[in-house]
């Protein structure tokens, strides 16, 4: 099960969208700044149900997408009237799914969208899932606020880790970009710690001393291999990452079997991102015009290959587009 389709009206700054996003199994949104990427993404983050909680951060999903921004006002697009996001579902026989948030907060329970018919109160039968719905939208916001909370692993959670081999498959993938060897991290523990092997002894490292990129990188993998999400959104992905670690990731989610959603402003991860290439990608650029309304001009890896071999830079895609 995947999000097709997207459209978005008076959500956050996008008044309405010239035509629904179509997204791909591996989808990357580039874009100038306030182009809509965050916000389309904080959109799918509400999906399967603004109302249920999300495991990493012990809160809602509108509650997530409103700390982010400070008020229910700030939701909504001129901070008056009515937002409203439809979900068009992959293999789901049903007109789109719809969300509205009100400026005064109250979130609509998800119904069929022309029809007002209202989803039934069990909505992972509803969409075909074989999970809880907390659990099916992974959702990694651009905010240093919800990466400490992810950094607070309880104990159901570490005994869900343990069980899945996070703890070991997270090191796996940062030995591939380091020069160091690590075998594990170690959850039990107030702060994370990896252990390091070394030819005749074994150190016990604090996770933060790895640098802000291996210890981002290391605490989302647990939680990615915890909760195996059906949907990861990644907001401003490969920021703080050396290029070995982006080809290391990009690889790790293209093998996954999840839809992925990215933002970025990095040429290192279009770079990788067109040797890798990863099954079904598509890369949308978007732009909004004076009027807040979306526009976005959909590639596939091909396309993006040309864009990279003729030395363009993300910033100036939009331009080389003729968007």
């Amino acid at each position: 099960m995947f999000i097709s389709k997207i459209d978005i009206k008076e959500f956050r700054g996008i008044k309405e969208c010239n035509k629904p996003l179509e997204l791909s199994k591996f989808t990357v949104l580039i874009g100038r700044n306030n182009s809509g990427k965050s916000s389309i993404l904080e959109a799918l983050s509400l999906f399967p149900n603004p109302n249920s909680s999300t495991p990493p951060y012990r809160a809602t999903r509108h509650s997530v997408v409103r700390e982010l921004h400070h008020s229910d006002l700030s939701l909504i697009y001129g901070y008056s009237g009515k937002a409203r996001i439809s979900y068009t579902i992959k293999d789901i026989k049903s007109n789109p799914l719809r969300i509205e948030i009100t400026e005064t907060g109250k979130r609509n329970v998800y119904f069929v969208e022309g029809t007002q018919k209202v989803i039934p109160g069990d909505l992972a039968s509803f969409l075909n899932i074989d999970k809880p719905i907390d659990k099916v939208t992974f959702f990694i916001p651009n905010d240093t606020r919800f990466m400490k909370k992810m950094e607070d692993i309880e104990e159901i959670d570490r005994n869900l880790m343990m069980k899945s081999k996070a703890h070991i498959r997270a090191v796996k993938l940062v030995n591939e970009c380091t020069d160091d060897k690590y075998t594990e991290v170690l959850l039990n523990l107030p702060s994370l710690q990896v252990r390091k092997e070394l030819t005749d002894n074994v150190y016990y490292i604090y996770l933060r001393d790895l640098g802000d990129g291996i210890e981002k990188a290391i605490i989302i993998i647990l939680w990615m291999e915890a909760l195996q999400p059906y949907i990861l959104l990644w907001d401003d992905f490969g920021s703080t990452f050396h290029p070995s670690l982006i080809k290391a990731l990009l690889k790790y989610l293209g093998e996954k079997d999840i839809q992925v959603v990215l933002s970025t402003h990095s040429i290192d991860v279009l770079y990788e991102l067109s040797e890798i290439k990863p099954k079904d990608a598509t890369v949308l650029q978007l732009y909004k015009n004076s009027d807040d309304i979306l526009y976005y001009k959909k590639f596939n890896m091909e396309e993006l290959e040309d864009i990279i071999d003729a030395n363009i830079d993300p910033r100036s895609l939009i331009d080389a587009l003729k968007l």
